[in-house]
């Protein structure tokens, strides 16, 4: 709500009285000096105050996080896609390789030498990655069940409080 007023007891910038405004509002007017010139349109107001509602409601997004995995700083979108990421073993030689969830091609489940030579250039995927493939996805159900189960233990034990 702007409510204009003259000086009086009520604190106030560029005629506007401040303790009716939102801090972040209030922040926003102090700090900006160039807004006086247009200080008595309130239409212009309303709209520098949804602005800066948006940019705070959206800053959590450009927050950087460490990745628990790596240990590394990334930004959110790079987190998401390494919780994805699932160590698993090639279907051939058995070497430690990291598989995607989301990905069932034959690539996602051999290493790289594997790849090149069984799987580039073949026009039908072999049984061995398809047993491989069904394997990996009991494994990330299973995963996925233990984080729903320590979600749940979590939410219980907060919700007791």
């Amino acid at each position: 709500m702007i409510k204009r007023q003259n000086r009086g007891k009520r604190k106030t910038r560029h005629g506007i009285v401040l303790d009716l405004l939102e801090p972040k509002h209030r922040e926003l007017l102090l700090e900006h000096n160039q807004i006086k010139e247009h200080s008595n349109d309130d239409q212009y107001l309303k709209i520098l105050f949804k602005i800066r509602d948006l940019e705070l409601n959206n800053q959590h997004f450009e927050r950087l996080r460490v990745d628990p995995r790596t240990e590394e700083i990334v930004d959110l979108q790079e987190l998401k896609e390494s919780f994805r990421i699932v160590d698993w073993n090639c279907a051939y030689c058995l070497a430690d390789i990291e598989s995607s969830m989301n990905n069932f091609k034959p690539k996602n489940f051999v290493c790289d030498d594997c790849n090149k030579r069984y799987i580039d250039g073949v026009r039908w995927v072999p049984n061995t990655i398809y047993e491989n493939a069904l394997k990996f996805t009991k494994h990330c159900k299973k995963i996925m069940r233990e984080d729903q189960k320590k979600f749940m233990k979590f939410i219980k034990k907060n919700s007791k409080k």
